[in-house]
Order: structure tokens, then sequence, then C-alpha cells
């Protein structure tokens, strides 16, 4: 058995009522969901931190200044889209 607390009993009522959850076991499966779901979100944008750090530390990054200026000058080279009648 598992206690979430007087602070939460309002909130479950609310949900109960609002017939967005049958039980409250329902709306713990929903929120045990949600956290899982955060977790591997932030597992994910962990992974892709440690991958970056250890690209920058090899130095096998380049300045986004310079990218970004060569993204720009291609754009504006490209010809204007005409205006459909």
């Amino acid at each position: 058995m598992y206690s979430i607390g007087k602070e939460f009993e309002p909130f479950v009522e609310r949900q109960l009522a609002a017939g967005r959850h049958g039980t409250v076991t329902d709306l713990v499966h929903a929120a045990l969901r949600l956290l899982e779901d955060h977790e591997r979100r932030f597992a994910v944008l962990d992974e892709a931190v440690v991958q970056g750090m250890g690209d920058a530390a090899a130095g096998s990054v380049e300045a986004l200044d310079p990218a970004c200026e060569a993204l720009l000058a291609e754009l504006a080279a490209m010809p204007a889209a005409k205006a459909a009648p």
C-alpha cells in the first residue's frame, strides 16, 4: 500500500470528479507513465550533452556563427519564390 499524502487529495478528487480517471489506481498509473516518459526524455538529453561535451573536448565541433553566416548567404542567393496568381 502506498500513501500519496494529504496535499494531493484535492487534486486526486478533482481528477476523479472530472472523469479523467476512473480510480485512484488509474490516476497513479497515468502519473507514473508520465514520470517514466519524463525520465526517458531526460536520459536522452543527458546522453546528447555527454556526447556534445566529448565532441567539444575532442575538437570535433565548429563555431556556430560561421555556419549560420554560410546558411544565410546560401538562402540569400536562392531565387525568390514567385507568388501564386
